[in-house]
């Protein structure tokens, strides 16, 4: 029983991954929201979220994510990782996909939205799915490092996180 669980954990380790995309919106007064620029990074899944992953799979419970954590350091993504470095603020899941198959591989997708009073004033340059909607509290599943953000009145972002498990 614990080789199966060690294979099935360095399993999770490899075939866990996950990909985000940032989308910056222009919202100028009386005209339809444009999408002026696309940020598009592979993530890393934390230790932490690779555990949790492991009792989601096993259906031993354990909390699904339910927020994006919106921080300002652009220090680089690790496993190690257990928040952002910089948080400034957290905003609830918008909308989370059903478990896909494409191909051999399972997919979901979240979504996120920091709209245009949230933020302002800040550059965005780091984003983590995590399991509390509290600062600094939760597990952080997934963390990456973006490009600048410069969030203000007249933008809003979309952050779409996908994660596959092959």
């Amino acid at each position: 029983m614990r080789a199966w669980r060690e294979r099935i954990r360095r399993n999770v380790e490899t075939w866990l991954t996950g990909r985000v995309i940032i989308e910056t919106y222009l919202c100028e007064r009386r005209r339809a929201p444009q999408l002026i620029e696309v940020d598009e990074r592979e993530n890393v899944v934390t230790y932490g979220g690779k555990a949790l992953a492991l009792q989601l799979l096993a259906a031993q419970a354990g909390t699904p994510g339910i927020a994006i954590a919106w921080g300002t350091n652009n220090t680089g993504q690790t496993v190690d990782d257990v928040g952002l470095y910089a948080e400034v603020l957290r905003t609830p899941l918008a909308s989370v996909s059903p478990i896909s198959r494409v191909g051999d591989a399972a997919v979901m997708t979240i979504r996120a939205k920091l709209g245009k009073t949230q933020g302002n004033g800040h550059t965005f340059r780091e984003i983590a799915f995590v399991t509390s909607l509290a600062p600094g509290q939760g597990l952080t599943i997934a963390r990456v490092a973006t490009a600048d953000h410069a969030k203000t009145d007249q933008k809003f972002l979309l952050a779409q996180w996908q994660f596959t498990l092959n």
